[in-house]
């Protein structure tokens, strides 16, 4: 029978040998030998120009690289997400103009004597490797993110942000006497400009919050919702109002107790960048997606609680809190 693999070399990675599966698709494997081979005495960018969840989980290729090789580490995307680059501090920001849509593998070359790793290559579309779009994946995000390493997986390669500059944050936190020490549910109420995803985790509007917050008080937990919308609060209602600025919903992120979002991006970042209880809604349509929680958190081997729903209200939520606390 023959085989519907083939081998195939490209200008833009000389000496790669891609495996080509049925005449289309390069498959994201090479040999460690090679991988080493071709990053030596290259100084090497991350591309990942994408939403918060695409710059986030690149950031495992820089943590990955930084074990593996001494090379300077360069990480290029959308200029908004600079500040998790800076809070990692491995790798440094670079401009460059989003070019991977160019190349068709997950690792190539340029004339800088720059090696690129293609983070998003096939990412939630699968093309060819003359780039016409074929069909959409379904495997896990983070998976389809991770495998463009050409690496296996390891955990301790879970990106960590020791430098995080806490100053806009905390003076949030101090002017609204927040203490992120008490528990906290922190709820993202819209789609907001960090995601490129059009996915809706949480069908809550006002109303619905106001109502989750009256009827939780019993369990001294407060809320923050990171909303832009202006909203008078009635008084004592134990919610707290932030803006949509990721210099404060990073740092609110990694230190809540649970999390519902709109945007999927966040409910995902928070498999890895906390321990908080993920609540979503939308469930039976994100399992049958790359973006289904409990599959990219298998990925991840995260411990996160997570509470899927296909019609999450405020009571549902309260009686998921009844369980956990």
């Amino acid at each position: 029978m023959k085989s519907k693999y083939s081998t195939k070399y490209f200008p833009f990675s000389p000496g790669i040998p891609w495996k080509i599966k049925n005449n289309k698709y390069v498959v994201p494997e090479i040999t460690t030998d090679t991988w080493k081979d071709t990053l030596k005495d290259r100084d090497i960018v991350i591309l990942s120009h994408g939403g918060l969840l695409e710059s986030f989980f690149s950031l495992y290729f820089v943590a990955a690289i930084n074990k593996i090789e001494s090379n300077n580490i360069y990480w290029a995307g959308n200029k908004e997400f600079e500040p998790l680059i800076k809070a990692n501090a491995i790798s440094k920001y670079k401009e460059v103009p989003d070019i991977a849509h160019k190349y068709p593998v997950p690792l190539f070359l340029g004339n800088d004597n720059l090696a690129y790793f293609n983070c998003l290559n096939n990412y939630l579309i699968m093309q060819s490797y003359y780039l016409r779009n074929d069909y959409e994946r379904t495997e896990p995000v983070v998976k389809q993110i991770f495998d463009n390493l050409m690496l296996e997986y390891k955990s301790e390669y879970k990106p960590k942000f020791n430098y995080f500059d806490y100053v806009e944050y905390k003076k949030w936190a101090d002017t609204n006497k927040f203490y992120d020490n008490q528990k906290f549910i922190f709820i993202i109420l819209n789609h907001t400009k960090y995601s490129n995803h059009n996915i809706d985790c949480l069908n809550w509007g006002w109303d619905d919050v106001l109502n989750f917050a009256a009827i939780i008080k019993r369990f001294d937990i407060n809320i923050v919702v990171c909303s832009d919308n202006n909203i008078v609060l009635p008084y004592k209602a134990g919610i707290f109002i932030a803006p949509v600025k990721l210099p404060i919903i990073f740092p609110l992120l990694e230190k809540s107790w649970m999390i519902l979002s709109q945007d999927i991006d966040y409910l995902l970042v928070s498999l890895w960048a906390s321990k908080s209880n993920v609540v979503f809604n939308n469930l039976r349509k994100l399992k049958k997606s790359a973006f289904n929680v409990y599959k990219n958190a298998e990925v991840l081997e995260s411990e996160c609680q997570i509470i899927g729903s296909n019609d999450l209200n405020p009571m549902e939520v309260y009686t998921a809190i009844e369980g956990l606390v």
